[in-house]
């Protein structure tokens, strides 16, 4: 081993650059855009401001909607959803902005209908633990048409829904409410019930038109 001592050790001086704006702004946009792609194609949040979903869903809970299941499955009978107003929905009121929320009852080839307090679902009258009231008014029979679907509020008698303004299109579909993240006493997943499944922008929940009403779409 040799006994030389280096005439310089070599050394690591921390270098006095300018702060990297660059650097940050470029993390910002990534992050940005990043964020856009996940609410535009992932999940987005809500915040429901009308009775029409109680007890299951209540004023100012703030939801988290999913979009990727439909892109590869179609809703099922009791799925909770949240979507575009269809045209018959903003004709009838088009005061009403934002989206709505509903429960899935009848998809494509169903046969229901709504009498006796009761929906009957291809002849049955289906259970639903998830309503405070049940319906008072009637739903003539019908079948839900290919790529369509029959959506109503758990408030029965408090909601502006397929009773009234028809068929839901699947291409009004915005997704699938999955969980409720505030007020925090309420956290946790959306209730979903049965065979069939028992969601920050607003989502626009209109009044019932009080009544018995038929629906003939």
């Amino acid at each position: 081993m040799s006994d030389r001592v280096p005439r310089r050790a070599e050394q690591t001086v921390p270098a006095d650059l300018p702060f990297p704006w660059w650097e940050w702004g470029t993390t910002a946009g990534m992050a940005l855009i990043l964020f856009g792609l996940l609410r535009a194609f992932f999940v987005e949040s809500y915040r429901v401001n009308s009775p029409i979903m109680e007890p299951t869903l209540v004023e100012d809970d703030r939801v988290i909607v999913e979009k990727i299941s439909y892109l590869f499955t179609s809703p099922r009978q009791g799925d909770v959803i949240a979507f575009q107003p269809p045209v018959n929905a903003r004709n009838l009121r088009p005061d009403l902005k934002g989206a709505f929320i509903g429960r899935t009852i009848g998809i494509p080839g169903d046969r229901v209908e709504v009498r006796d307090g009761k929906v009957f679902h291809n002849g049955k009258p289906i259970g639903e633990p998830y309503l405070d009231h049940q319906p008072n008014y009637t739903m003539a029979p019908l079948v839900v048409p290919p790529g369509q679907y029959l959506v109503l509020g758990d408030n029965r008698n408090n909601s502006f829904d397929s009773v009234t303004w028809g068929y839901l299109p699947h291409d009004s579909i915005i997704g699938r409410v999955v969980w409720r993240f505030f007020p925090l006493e309420r956290l946790g997943p959306v209730s979903h019930l049965g065979p069939a499944i028992a969601g920050t922008q607003t989502a626009t929940l209109p009044e019932f038109l009080p009544g018995t009403t038929t629906f003939r779409p």
